[in-house]
């Protein structure tokens, strides 16, 4: 038998082209019998999965910029590296094009300067994992943080920058920390957060533009000063401390999201602005174009079905919807049976 690791993946394709592999699923072995000719979509699968299996990479602690500190002894960029003790990046240098997946451990940098990824992406998995850094500068780069891993990003040294083709994703129970400092905390440069049931909390948008997507959970920002696409897709609460530039909200039909700004009245004059949005469409391109603001907070006034609700005594805006006619006809439905109920158990006079 020959293992699986002592191939190469160009190896394997071949062998499995010619059709002398024995059952690679069963074991993570490869036998040299000779078999019937193979479906041709599992060798293009099993070929386009197995240079990940077999160059996958081990992190065994330190450094995690150095190679030697992998096993096999290179970085992530071949494979999907793993990642379950604690480790620290270089701020130094560069890490491009890296796969990662962490279970466990706190990822921390070496000094106060960012850290810098360019392509790639890290899976933070497990509340066991974590990342703890200052700085950060992101490009083209996926962070997921996923069943209740934390990622912390405090800035308070400089500018942490979430560029092009970057973003942040936080599920149900994971979290996304910033900075306590006001002035000094994440720079949109293009990126996305999106916020998918977690939290998102105790950070600043110093500048730039980019987009936060609330699919539910809570996104608290301390303060904004960068342009943010808000879309508010199903559920959560979104608030800002001290709001001193422009946020752009756009509901989606039967979203019940939440938007608090630390703004008096704010609401009307940004419909007038056309910075609110239902479904895509603002006060000049809704319904024609042209509604007022006493017309979309009118029942049904955006169209036909929802309309925006605002609190003036929390400042928080919301949408509501007209009850579908089959709710309101269960609700009569239900009415109707307990009075007859009532009226069959109060005793005859």
């Amino acid at each position: 038998m020959i293992k699986i690791d002592s191939l190469s993946s160009d190896d394997v394709c071949h062998i499995l082209q010619y059709n002398v592999y024995e059952n690679l699923q069963k074991d993570i072995k490869i036998g040299l019998n000779i078999m019937k000719p193979l479906n041709p979509l599992y060798s293009v699968l099993a070929c386009s999965l197995l240079p990940f299996l077999i160059n996958a990479q081990t992190f065994n602690g330190g450094s995690l910029d150095d190679a030697l500190n992998w096993t096999p002894n290179t970085l992530p960029t071949t494979g999907p590296g793993s990642v379950t003790v604690n480790g620290q990046f270089d701020t130094t240098v560069t890490n491009r094009n890296w796969t990662v997946n962490q279970t466990g451990g706190t990822m921390t940098a070496s000094s106060t300067d960012p850290v810098d990824f360019d392509g790639g992406s890290w899976s933070i998995d497990g509340a066991t994992a974590s990342w703890d850094i200052g700085r950060l500068d992101f490009t083209n780069f996926t962070v997921n943080v996923t069943n209740g891993g934390t990622f912390r990003s405090n800035a308070d040294a400089g500018n942490a920058f979430l560029n092009a083709g970057s973003s942040i994703t936080i599920d149900s129970t994971s979290q996304f920390f910033g900075s306590n400092n006001l002035n000094e905390n994440l720079r949109f440069g293009g990126g996305a957060i999106n916020v998918d049931g977690g939290s998102a909390t105790q950070f600043s948008i110093r500048g730039g533009t980019g987009t936060i997507n609330l699919d539910g959970g809570t996104v608290n920002l301390r303060r904004n000063r960068g342009t943010i696409n808000l879309n508010l897709l199903s559920s959560g609460t979104f608030s800002v401390g001290d709001n001193r530039t422009l946020v752009q909200a756009d509901w989606s039909a039967g979203s019940t999201a939440t938007v608090t700004l630390d703004d008096d009245e704010w609401a009307e004059s940004r419909w007038g602005s056309g910075q609110l949005f239902f479904e895509g469409d603002n006060n000049s391109t809704l319904g024609g174009g042209g509604l007022t603001w006493a017309q979309v907070t009118t029942a049904g006034g955006l169209d036909g079905i929802h309309s925006f609700s605002y609190d003036s005594g929390t400042e928080t805006l919301t949408l509501v919807a007209i009850p579908e006619p089959s709710s309101i006809a269960l609700l009569g439905i239900a009415g109707l049976a307990f009075y007859v109920f009532r009226r069959r158990s109060t005793p005859a006079r």
